[in-house]
């Protein structure tokens, strides 16, 4: 017997991986002829395999949750101005350290500008590539793929690593809640291993978003919720560089 013929379906198992490891919204719809979705997307044995140990491997479902509460709860959190309001207490930033806070989230704006739609709902490439007659494959590639790559590495790497986590640290020191979340957030193991596995280059596409490798762990993410965890730390860093100018105007 084959590998594959072990599997379970390859519509069940898109369906059951969006539904752990998705957003609202994102994967299949519940009413799709899960026959159909199988004749539609021609899954390599690879990625059926991946979806399956994805789907089975209790920890990588542990520490995708424990990040998916700590977003939650930030996201609540950030609502109104708390984070501002906590990170504006302190000493004046130097000018070095207000150019790192505002970078993040400019670059990040910038990145997420590449990720464009033609008429016809198709990835459109970005100049100089846009006269260009490219395959869907290329398209998809240079646009949402790479758009969401520099996301990520934005706000897991840059962001992450700057003075948002300094700031965060010891206002979480000080027992201010919101900051406390963030920190959380930050450390959680889940954005870790995707942080490390950006840093080296050891990421690839797969069917069903972006697959991670950090050592011996493998975490495969879907684009919905990788955008959503980049998007709320980049606006972390949006609040914390407001919180800069506010500590410059109170001194």
């Amino acid at each position: 017997m084959s590998k594959s013929s072990s599997c379970p379906p390859v519509g069940v198992l898109l369906c059951e991986f969006y539904r752990v490891f998705g957003v609202p919204g994102e994967g299949p719809p519940d009413d799709l002829d899960l026959a159909a979705l199988e004749s539609m997307f021609l899954v390599e044995e690879g990625d059926q395999l991946d979806l399956q140990r994805s789907l089975g491997d209790d920890r990588l479902r542990r520490i995708h949750r424990e990040c998916r509460e700590a977003l939650d709860s930030l996201l609540t959190a950030m609502s109104g101005n708390a984070l501002l309001v906590e990170l504006s207490a302190g000493p004046r930033l130097t000018n070095v350290q207000f150019d790192r806070l505002t970078a993040g989230p400019l670059w990040y704006s910038l990145v997420s500008s590449l990720d464009k739609r033609d008429p016809g709902g198709l990835p459109a490439p970005p100049p100089p590539f846009s006269g260009l007659e490219l395959p869907f494959k290329a398209r998809f590639q240079m646009t949402v793929f790479g758009s969401l790559v520099l996301k990520l590495y934005t706000s897991l790497v840059f962001i992450r690593e700057g003075d948002l986590a300094k700031l965060t640290a010891e206002a979480a020191r000080e027992r201010k809640p919101v900051s406390g979340r963030l920190q959380k957030l930050l450390r959680s193991d889940f954005v870790r291993h995707i942080r490390n596995s950006l840093a080296h280059g050891t990421f690839e596409q797969v069917i069903v978003g972006i697959r991670f490798s950090d050592g011996d762990t493998i975490i495969t993410a879907t684009p919905g919720f990788l955008d959503h965890l980049a998007t709320c730390l980049s606006v972390a860093g949006l609040q914390a560089a407001a919180a800069g100018l506010r500590r410059a105007s109170n001194h």
